[in-house]
């Protein structure tokens, strides 16, 4: 310490060098879903921790870790194990075989002579897998949100796995002007193509948001509304992608300032012309509304709910699927159907179908349990009041912040180490694919729901 007082520039050379020679991974292997870190039935043997030296030299190492379940037991205690490896080499040491599905956390510390020591907190989720399944989905749409563009083109292969494997059949992206049409006039649609191909060979179809408008056409819109470039990326899309995509919606949370900052009147507009044109070019194309972010009536001083009513009471008929989020927890989420958006629904002859097409909670600060949670409370609680689908925002963590809310909504970690929520979602899949919801039993404590399908009565509830 005393010699990088005297000379800075000598410790940081060290530093450089040290890590030139020093390099020590730590992840866990699961086999065939190693990717996605998922356990599946019949390769249990191969579950365990994976330690890798990419450094120059041998070391020594020392590791310890611990399995815990997600209410925090201790499922295994491994001790503490000492080995060597050369430069490149690897050992895998055997973690214990789950008992039942679900996700688990690991606590690892890996001491190293040279590369000193790293901590992690890793997980692995044991489950069979509910898809990918052939065709497009028949009945209830279980969705989610992704943002690819975040990822390389390698990474998006293993997230499009990671949607089907735990049995997603649509997922939702955006389709924005600006990237389509870069510079004016100059189209290029290969990142949705490749998007479109990619999911779909897992059996994953888009449900598209068509939204954002690109610089040269703002001041337009600012001063006259509608711009005709508007209708022309429409119809450039619904033109190229006929047959191919069943579902698109026509902006994100409209409702929201930071969406759009622009009157009712005006969304009304973009609504109406992507509407008419879509339905000229392709007909059977299910058009949904802006998905709007919140019926609270408090949520930006009541904007938000006015702005929902005044689409509704201008272009109720300029849509084929009503789509809604309301992020956050269960609570107030079955008053804010009953009373507020249904009622609504019927103030303004709303009869198209509704879908919850972007809703979760985060997973910050510990938060993981209840994340999982209100996945299975929300979700059958939406198809219990008709909706067509539910959209879980997000498949991936957008950040790495463990204390930011909007780093955490995603299924699963950066790294794709699936959370809590990851198994409940293939639970569900798993369980409800071919469901029919049948009706809610009187008692609202507890929540009790009966589902059917073609093998069985299935009882959803919970207090």
């Amino acid at each position: 310490s005393e010699m990088c007082i005297r000379d800075r520039s000598v410790c940081l050379l060290q530093l450089a060098v040290a890590s030139l020679l020093s390099a020590a991974k730590i992840e866990v292997e699961t086999g065939r879903g190693s990717p996605i870190h998922v356990l599946v039935p019949g390769e249990e043997n191969r579950l365990g921790l994976r330690i890798v030296n990419d450094g120059k030299r041998e070391e020594q190492f020392t590791l310890k870790y611990v399995v815990d379940n997600y209410d925090g037991s201790r499922l295994h205690d491994g001790g503490e194990t000492r080995f060597s490896l050369k430069p490149g080499a690897k050992r895998v040491i055997s973690l214990p075989k789950p008992e039942q599905f679900g996700v688990r956390f690991i606590k690892a510390t890996l001491a190293g002579n040279v590369s000193g020591t790293i901590s992690k907190r890793l997980s692995y989720c044991y489950m069979k897998p509910s898809g990918p399944t052939a065709g497009r989905a028949k009945g209830f749409l279980f969705g989610v949100c992704v943002h690819s563009q975040r990822f390389p083109l390698a990474d998006q292969e293993r997230e499009a796995m990671a949607a089907a494997w735990c049995g997603a059949k649509v997922f939702r992206e955006d389709i924005s002007w600006w990237t389509a049409e870069l510079e004016q006039g100059k189209w290029n649609w290969s990142r949705f193509d490749h998007l479109v191909a990619l999911y779909g060979k897992q059996g994953i179809e888009l449900q598209a948001l068509c939204a954002w408008l690109p610089r040269w056409v703002l001041k337009e819109f600012d001063r006259t509304g509608c711009p005709e470039e508007w209708g022309e990326f429409i119809r450039r899309f619904a033109t190229r992608y006929r047959g191919r995509v069943r579902y698109m919606e026509v902006w994100n949370e409209p409702d929201l300032r930071g969406f759009a900052d622009f009157p009712a009147e005006k969304f009304v507009e973009l609504q109406r012309a992507a509407f008419e044109i879509i339905k000229a070019v392709s007909p059977e194309l299910v058009v949904a509304s802006g998905g709007f972010a919140t019926v609270r009536p408090e949520h930006e001083g009541g904007r938000t709910l006015k702005f929902h009513q005044k689409t509704l009471e201008l272009a109720g008929k300029s849509f084929d699927l009503h789509s809604y989020h309301e992020h956050g927890p269960f609570d107030n989420y079955p008053y804010l159907l009953d009373h507020v958006f249904l009622p609504m629904r019927r103030k303004y002859g709303i009869t198209q179908p509704w879908i919850a097409s972007e809703t979760a909670i985060h997973s910050a600060n510990g938060n993981e349990v209840p994340q999982a949670e209100t996945l299975f409370k929300k979700l059958i609680f939406s198809w219990s009041r008709g909706a067509v689908g539910y959209t879980w925002y997000n498949l991936i963590n957008s950040g790495e912040n463990p204390g930011y809310g909007e780093h955490n909504f995603g299924m699963l970690t950066r790294r794709l180490e699936p959370k809590f929520v990851y198994g409940v979602y293939n639970m569900i899949t798993g369980t409800y694919r071919e469901a029919a919801y049948l009706r809610q039993f009187d008692s609202e404590e507890p929540y009790q729901f009966l589902f059917r399908t073609p093998q069985e009565l299935l009882l959803a509830g919970w207090n």
